[in-house]
């Protein structure tokens, strides 16, 4: 095991993980001494009594990269690099220190304690020495602090925990910052970036770091602790000589996007990749857009709920004073916009300063402040309110995206193989209201189908007559789709009532939102009021005589 030794008076910053010459030794012989010294003192004869053996003592403090002390209690044992005895920590959670008493002089490694998950050691430092590395290296190089009769005081030096908020379990408290992490951004700049991923992202996990020492020919080894932070997979083959999966170092779906942009970000902003301790953690956004490969449309439906349970996020960011930006992916646009949309419903002032759409997957007429200008069959296309809660929007847009439209070969040969499969035949955006071919679960009639399963069938379809049983069959057939169609209606009406005050006292009184359910197609309003559930029920009947295939394509992304 490498150990990282503190106590010769000067700064090091720590090479990454497996360079030659980043062994962590013990400070004796980091100073060429073919010998361990001895701490005893001696009497006047040259003696060391071993009751005259002096205590030695550590005191830690633990803080994020901000000067946020963390807490104290989870800061884990010393043990000694001689004699193997290790010392639990006494908390003294007034100072907000753990203290290690009555040690025997000498270095001793420090057993820390990854958590809270993600925050990852990056910095140690003493009154006479300052140590910088990179994330996940202290947990295999152990740490080692001298304890000095006269007491050693070290600063440990953490990221701060990743924020990912997921809005795709049922809502709760969880869908806004703790105070912790909302005083976080305070302390960082007063800024928040969100960050709101695209279509077709499962929610994935976190990586793990690799602890493989270069050169190594054993098959890789790989910590139990989660990594947070993005890592080089690339540099990491070099130097293992073995190919390194990605999914396995920097995690999966969601996981992997955030890991990804935040470190990108950072590198845009300064960040030198070697020194992490002006790294700023984003606020990634998990929502519910994995519904398969053709299903676009419900996941549309899934993206305005996930914006309405966003919203009370961005009141919370705006109310403390923090500046926003947002930076949305693919659908994540509709998830983006959904939220803004009724923030600037119901608000004077922008809410955020900055949006981001990065290849948005709605129509190019979105943010048309003109509602008679939607094209969608159920009025899902226009999010006409939202240009008011952003002070800036930049659309970002790319003619390689396999989602939004027909990609080129050299897109075709590179990126996600989801988005080459679809960009082969025009892109899923395009092919959302497809209902062919038959075998596929596409096109408006699955999602419409699973949101109106209780009053289905609402389309009749006329069959041969060859008697009275068959024509007396087509008049019960009539009969109950209408009774369904009535049904719905008088429940469609009724929900819009229901919720009218509810969603008017949530948006006043800043908390969640209520989710309409038979009318989640218009989940991007901020209230649905009675003359547009109306109007939204004629749209729906117009379209069901249509067998749920729209008479035109989708306006362009």
């Amino acid at each position: 095991m490498r150990r990282m030794a503190i106590g010769a008076g000067r700064t090091r910053q720590n090479p990454p993980h497996g360079r030659d010459g980043d062994h962590m030794i013990p400070k004796y012989q980091e100073e060429g001494l073919p010998f361990r010294p001895s701490y005893a003192p001696l009497d006047d004869h040259g003696d060391t009594p071993p009751c005259c053996m002096p205590d030695a003592s550590i005191e830690l403090r633990r803080e994020d990269n901000t000067g946020q002390v963390l807490a104290p209690s989870r800061s884990g044992p010393v043990q000694n690099l001689d004699t193997g005895d290790s010392a639990t920590p006494e908390v003294d959670k007034e100072a907000g220190v753990v203290r290690y008493e009555h040690l025997t002089p000498g270095e001793y490694e420090w057993h820390w304690r990854p958590d809270p998950l993600g925050t990852h050691l990056i910095g140690l430092d003493t009154v006479s020495d300052t140590y910088r590395f990179q994330p996940g290296q202290a947990l295999t190089d152990t740490p080692l602090i001298e304890a000095t009769p006269e007491g050693r005081q070290a600063t440990a030096v953490h990221l701060p925990p990743p924020v990912l908020i997921n809005l795709r379990d049922e809502p709760d408290k969880h869908d806004i910052l703790t105070p912790e992490q909302l005083d976080y951004f305070k302390r960082n700049g007063n800024n928040a970036l969100v960050f709101i991923h695209g279509y077709n992202v499962p929610h994935g996990d976190w990586g793990r770091f690799c602890s493989q020492a270069e050169g190594d020919s054993a098959p890789l080894a790989w910590t139990d602790t989660p990594s947070t932070v993005w890592q080089d997979a690339g540099a990491l083959s070099r130097q293992t000589g073995q190919e390194v999966e990605e999914a396995r170092l920097n995690g999966s779906g969601v996981h992997n996007w955030a890991v990804s942009m935040e470190y990108q970000l950072n590198r845009a902003a300064g960040f030198d990749g070697e020194n992490w301790m002006d790294y700023s953690r984003i606020i990634a956004i998990s929502w519910h857009g994995d519904t398969g490969a053709t299903d676009f449309m419900q996941s549309e439906f899934n993206a305005m709920q996930a914006g309405r349970r966003l919203v009370p996020l961005l009141r919370q960011l705006r109310q403390a004073g923090i500046a926003i930006n947002v930076i949305t992916h693919s659908l994540g646009a509709r998830v983006g916009l959904t939220a803004l949309n009724i923030l600037g419903t119901v608000q004077q002032t922008p809410a955020i300063d900055n949006l981001f759409l990065w290849e948005p997957a709605v129509a190019d007429n979105a943010l048309t402040n003109d509602p008679e200008r939607d094209a969608h069959p159920l009025g899902m296309g226009v999010f006409d309110k939202a240009h008011k809660a952003a002070r800036t929007i930049v659309v970002l847009h790319s003619r390689g995206d396999g989602i939004l439209g027909k990609a080129g070969f050299e897109d075709l040969t590179r990126g996600d193989g989801v988005d080459n499969a679809t960009g082969s035949v025009g892109g899923a955006y395009t092919k959302k209201w497809w209902t062919f071919p038959f075998f596929l679960d596409n096109g408006l009639t699955p999602p419409i189908e699973r949101l109106y399963a209780d009053y289905f069938p609402l389309v009749h379809y006329p069959r041969p007559k060859r008697g009275q049983i068959d024509e007396l069959r087509d008049r019960l057939n009539r009969q109950k789709v209408e009774s369904n169609w009535q049904r719905l209606e008088a429940d469609i009406l009724t929900e819009a009532e229901r919720l009218f005050p509810e969603c008017k006292a949530a948006l006043a009184n800043c908390e969640a939102l209520p989710t309409y359910t038979l009318l989640a197609p218009l989940g991007h309003q901020a209230v649905v009021t009675k003359s547009m559930a109306q109007r939204y029920i004629r749209q729906l009947r117009a379209l069901s005589e249509l067998d749920w295939f729209p008479g035109q394509a989708p306006r362009p992304a």
